[in-house]
């Protein structure tokens, strides 16, 4: 558990940095952040190799929901997908 907080603290830190960007791109006049499901994703992947089910099982729950993909909760799988599809969701 020792060694995993660390991991942790640096996935929460890219998490907030991401949001706080989104963040910085509203405008004046308010409205919702636009979302960057790319950086979300490859967080959420990493969060699969948690030691801790709670994690992984919170991170394959949204890789699900973000995705629309039914992969198993494989961290592995997930990686090769993204692999795949990342050049996509970026273009």
């Amino acid at each position: 558990l020792v060694g995993e907080v660390p991991k942790l603290q640096t996935q929460f830190d890219m998490l907030l940095n991401a949001l706080r960007k989104a963040g910085a791109q509203v405008g004046d006049e308010g409205g919702t952040p636009p979302r960057d499901d790319k950086a979300a994703i490859g967080i959420l992947i990493r969060a699969l190799g948690s030691r801790e089910e709670s994690t992984r099982t919170k991170a394959h729950k949204n890789l699900v929901r973000l995705t629309g993909q039914d992969l198993p909760l494989d961290r592995a799988a997930w990686e090769r997908w993204w692999k795949e599809h990342q050049e996509a969701a970026e273009g």
